[in-house]
């Protein structure tokens, strides 16, 4: 990627160690331009302003031969640095407080989403957390949706594997460089999301996923998106971050009521005590949004094709399995040989999208809009 010489600056100091946004913005104060840094910035006259420590670190990174490493590098692991200055850098993140002031991507290179919607939510998912991830961000994917979140585990990875067998795009946030997977075992999901989305973060290759930085990419989640959708979380918990960052951007805040004794079902249900919006499935949200333009191929009436569905390689086993006729669950598991976590991940999300149908009995089979 091409880089002009304010980006290539902006670029420079903040992959600076020990910079942050706020140290970026407060040297931008102080020196007008990241230029100004590079010419006239001295450790005498940036400590008062970084500290001594980043202040040192500066000086020490301040040479062409440091700039001209750290962009081959990024060439290298296809990683594009989207300056705030620049015209590729995304509005919607522009504005919020603290905006990064470099952000890093992989995967699809358009950071301009129509519709997006943040799916939020416990690590520590229960049973009914994950199926209704999997209900609403299937649903989003199906319809156009943009689908944004943290590539956590629990919810966060419900939500976006879903997503993208819906078809849909998906963007994960890190807490840590584009080059390092975490958690370690969502490695394929990192793949995939590179592949049919984008990966992003504010953190330079190498960054560590080191606690203090999850709670600094949560105002990246929601600043990403046009609405935070809340699943589960328990009265001390990091989502709430997302959330709280959310309500300060303007996004609206969607919550997913739940049993009130449960203890993961806290904040859904205090939200929407306090007025946030109730979400029982996707087309709540593509209402309330006004997004229901019944994009969808098949809302469109008609006999729909099997030919024409975008379909992953697991989805077209299930439904290659069902066009000789209705099946049962145990059945299906025999014919395509997926384990059963993941072929009910597939069946809802095949439901979600009117491909299949599910009758009493774990019977399944193709929707009529696909029968003879």
């Amino acid at each position: 990627m091409q880089y002009n010489e304010q980006e290539k600056l902006w670029i420079w100091l903040a992959s600076v160690a020990g910079m942050n946004a706020r140290k970026f913005d407060a040297l931008l104060s102080a020196f007008d331009t990241p230029a100004c840094v590079w010419e006239e910035g001295t450790e005498e006259t940036l400590s008062p302003v970084v500290g001594r420590a980043t202040a040192s670190m500066i000086a020490a990174s301040r040479n062409t031969f440091y700039l001209e490493a750290f962009l081959q590098r990024l060439e290298s692991l296809d990683i594009r640095a989207l300056a705030r200055v620049s015209d590729t850098y995304p509005e919607m993140l522009r504005h919020i407080d603290d905006a990064p002031p470099v952000l890093y991507t992989r995967g699809r290179s358009d950071v301009s989403f129509a519709k997006s919607a943040a799916v939020v939510g416990s690590r520590n998912a229960s049973r009914y957390g994950r199926e209704m991830a999997v209900r609403i961000a299937g649903g989003l994917g199906a319809n156009g949706v943009t689908v944004v979140s943290g590539l956590a585990r629990g919810i966060d990875t419900c939500a976006q594997v879903a997503c993208m067998e819906a078809g849909g795009v998906t963007v994960g946030v890190l807490g840590c460089g584009l080059d390092v997977v975490y958690p370690p075992e969502n490695r394929e999901v990192f793949q995939r999301v590179m592949q049919v989305g984008m990966l992003v973060s504010e953190y330079p290759p190498g960054t560590k996923p080191l606690g203090a930085h999850f709670p600094a990419r949560n105002r990246i989640i929601s600043g990403l998106a046009h609405a935070v959708v809340l699943i589960e979380a328990q009265e001390k918990s990091g989502t709430m971050i997302t959330v709280r960052h959310a309500q300060t951007q303007g996004r609206e805040v969607f919550a997913v009521p739940a049993n009130i004794t449960a203890p993961s079902s806290y904040w859904p249900n205090r939200l929407i005590q306090e007025g946030a919006a109730v979400v029982l499935d996707a087309q709540d949200i593509l209402s309330e949004m006004r997004w229901n333009t019944g994009s969808h191929a098949l809302a469109q009436g008609g006999r729909a094709s099997l030919e024409e569905l975008v379909l992953s390689p697991q989805e077209a086993l299930v439904v290659a399995a069902l066009t000789h006729g209705e099946a049962t669950f145990d059945e299906l598991c025999q014919m395509t040989a997926l384990p059963a976590q993941i072929l009910n991940v597939h069946l809802t999300s095949l439901e979600l999208r009117e491909i299949i149908e599910q009758f009493p009995g774990k019977i399944i089979a193709l929707h009529r809009k696909y029968g003879p």
